[in-house]
């Protein structure tokens, strides 16, 4: 099935506040700022720009350096993609009965978080 422009970038948004929240920490005051300006409050680049008050060119800048910075942690230490994983295993042990496969989910829940 192919994704729709607007379901890839809906996907993309979350995955990226996502990453804000387990790697903002990391960034800059004034990065962290925008990008949450960006992804959690969804404004635009322009009024970003006036909120801060620098040129949108500048508000761009930040916001993408920011996030390639949140995929440069992830790249490294893989948070997003363990509770990813975590998340999916949690959904299969929901999804059985007790038993032999049921422990080995766990023991591999165990070994991803």
């Amino acid at each position: 099935m192919v994704k729709h422009v607007a379901e890839y970038e809906m996907e993309k948004r979350i995955r990226d506040a996502l990453l804000l929240d387990l790697y903002g920490a990391l960034l800059t005051e004034r990065q962290n700022s925008l990008l949450e300006c960006f992804l959690c409050e969804d404004l635009t680049i322009t009024e970003i720009a006036g909120q801060f008050a620098i040129s949108p060119q500048a508000a761009s800048d930040i916001v993408k350096r920011a996030q390639a910075a949140l995929e440069g942690y992830e790249r490294k230490l893989r948070h997003y993609e363990k509770l990813q994983a975590g998340t999916k295993l949690l959904d299969r042990l929901e999804a059985m009965s007790y038993g032999s496969e049921a422990l080995e989910i766990i023991e591999k829940l165990r070994d991803t978080l």
